[in-house]
């Protein structure tokens, strides 16, 4: 009787352990949209793990592998500041995240609605609104800082004009 006692707290422990992780790692991708909206780069950052393991792969970006590559890829995301007229406005929704048998390790998603003020060159004209859409894949770690980003990519799904829609025909 013991044993399954024993093997019930395991259980539970392990179960609060997750889900205590669960959010850690929802809390750290919000953290990472937002440094991304706002490029703070450094702020972005601290939330890589940084080994040699760690990915990075944006459209538009060649897939960076490594620490040094990772870091270089950050600062080329976002190390700009803002430019006047610029937003990225990031919602990460449908957020899925499955543990390894380790614990050590979750591999998740989200799926990422997006609406993008560009700003045109020179500024004259008023800035050009996108939607975009896709899904975000990353893998965490558990280290001993906390949850971080080893691997992560963004598939674009969809990215077109705001004012010309996302399809050619509509039903009403």
């Amino acid at each position: 009787m013991d044993q399954k006692k024993t093997e019930r707290k395991a259980a539970l422990l392990r179960t609060i352990g997750m889900a205590d992780a669960y959010g850690e790692i929802n809390n750290a991708i919000g953290r990472a949209s937002v440094a991304y909206m706002f490029h703070q780069a450094d702020a972005l950052k601290e939330l890589f793990s940084f080994e040699e393991e760690s990915e990075l792969c944006f459209p538009g970006t060649e897939k960076a592998g490594g620490a040094e590559a990772v870091a270089r890829a950050i600062d080329s995301l976002v190390g700009a500041p803002l430019r006047a007229g610029e937003m990225t406005d990031c919602h990460l929704c449908s957020p899925h995240v499955e543990f390894e048998s380790d614990t050590f390790s979750a591999v998740c998603s989200w799926e990422v609605l997006s609406a993008i003020a560009e700003p045109t060159p020179g500024g004259e004209e008023p800035a050009k609104a996108v939607w975009a859409f896709g899904t975000l894949d990353a893998l965490f770690v558990l280290r001993e800082k906390g949850w971080l980003i080893q691997k992560i990519s963004y598939r674009r799904k969809v990215r077109c004009d705001y004012d010309r829609g996302w399809a050619e025909e509509v039903s009403a």
